[in-house]
């Protein structure tokens, strides 16, 4: 977000989007398509054909890391549509949600048009989360809230809501451990990895507030 202050000043626009329910409407013809561009070995591309028809109808199977890659190979497309035919220079993806930052207001409408004709070729929708919002509000991403004050300081806080569903899953487990459901080692092998996750944003005082947290629960 840095290079896109320093770019284009405190005034440009935030293209927030993402695709309605993209792993289920994934289309096994144009995944294949997608996937024969990247794999040139036959034998492998029959796997990857043989796990893509896995399922009946439209989608990929969820929770591995396979559907995960293919995931974003579907909309490696987009990502040079984007970059490339729209001319826009800072853009990110993860998966089904993206970003792009531009210089006004009326090329964030052109941009978002664009987007739109282009992603119903691959069968897919932008839900109704996508927006264009100022430069000053900050973007949400990838659990993050980042946005740049006024002397171009980046600052990325962990959302609230992220905040609140971590503390719901800590009290949780601290009760499956008081239980004995739950080792104390599993506990904090999962605790430990979510304050190490914290870290990508200013969260120092955050983590501190829930170590003290975990404290008085396990006290209780």
């Amino acid at each position: 977000m840095y290079l896109a202050y320093y770019k284009y000043g405190y005034n440009c626009w935030i293209v927030k989007a993402d695709i309605s329910k993209f792993f289920y409407n994934i289309n096994h013809d144009i995944l294949k398509d997608v996937v024969g561009y990247f794999v040139e070995d036959k034998d492998v591309y029959w796997l990857c054909e043989k796990f893509i028809d896995s399922t009946e109808g439209l989608g990929l199977p969820l929770g591995n890391q396979v559907s995960q890659v293919y995931a974003l190979m579907y909309l490696s497309g987009l990502d040079h549509f984007i970059t490339g035919e729209l001319g826009v220079k800072y853009y990110g993806r993860y998966m089904d949600d993206f970003y792009l930052i531009v210089k006004s207001k009326e090329y964030a409408k052109w941009c978002l048009s664009a987007i739109y004709e282009f992603v119903h070729t691959l069968g897919l929708e932008l839900n109704g989360k996508t927006q264009i919002i100022p430069f000053k509000n900050g973007i949400k991403f990838c659990g993050f809230h980042t946005y740049v004050t006024l002397d171009g300081k980046v600052i990325r806080k962990l959302k609230n809501e992220n905040k609140r569903v971590a503390k719901k899953k800590f009290k949780k487990m601290v009760g499956l451990v008081k239980s004995g459901k739950l080792s104390k080692e599993k506990f904090y092998e999962s605790y430990n990895a979510w304050k190490n996750h914290i870290l990508y944003g200013n969260c120092v005082k955050l983590g501190y507030e829930m170590d003290r947290y975990i404290e008085e629960l396990f006290c209780n």
